[in-house]
């Protein structure tokens, strides 16, 4: 009878450990549930992945992934010239970003981010032709003053959108450049 208790008592505390293992840190549940025979290979498996350790990594890794794909976005959304021709009716040359200062969170999700660009050429007095002749014709959006070219736009919240922009999206982009120049600025974030 000693042995019968003893026999159950080593199956309990066996039990008792694979629980533990599984609970906090699934690999060791693996090796000890192969080693003492318990389950199958693929009983083990599945229960390791399933394993409380295992879906904390998962959802770390999917947060992860959902916080660098935003930042991504909020970088790059307005470093695509199409994306600002769109919105301006200006075709920008091509520039690189030369300096990126990304604004603070606020709690609702509003920023406010900025990129100083480098112009790959001086910019083209066609450029600042067509500027003009938007100013000219009412364009509200864009203003000069002197050398200096301002473009901004906010949408949003029942104000309409730039071709190509959502309406549901409280954003605003600003853009500035000036005559003689190769360097500009970029603003843009939610409100």
């Amino acid at each position: 009878m000693n042995d019968n208790v003893s026999k159950y008592t080593k199956t309990f505390v066996k039990w008792i450990a694979l629980v533990v293992s599984w609970l906090t840190l699934s690999p060791v549940f693996y090796y000890l549930a192969k080693r003492w025979n318990f389950y199958g290979k693929k009983t083990r498996l599945v229960a390791m992945l399933v394993s409380p350790m295992f879906l904390l990594i998962y959802l770390c890794v999917f947060l992860s992934a959902v916080f660098w794909q935003a930042n991504y976005s909020r970088e790059n959304y307005f470093l695509d010239r199409d994306r600002i021709e769109r919105i301006t009716d200006v075709r920008l040359p091509k520039f690189k970003v030369k300096d990126y200062t990304k604004g603070n969170n606020s709690f609702n999700g509003d920023y406010n981010d900025g990129f100083y660009i480098e112009f790959n050429s001086p910019l083209p007095d066609s450029l600042f032709e067509r500027i003009d002749s938007l100013i000219v014709s009412g364009n509200q959006y864009w203003e000069k003053s002197g050398y200096k070219y301002t473009y901004y736009r906010v949408w949003g919240n029942g104000i309409p959108a730039p071709n190509g922009e959502s309406d549901n999206d409280d954003r605003f982009f600003g853009l500035t450049i000036v005559r003689f120049s190769e360097t500009g600025h970029i603003g843009h974030g939610m409100w």
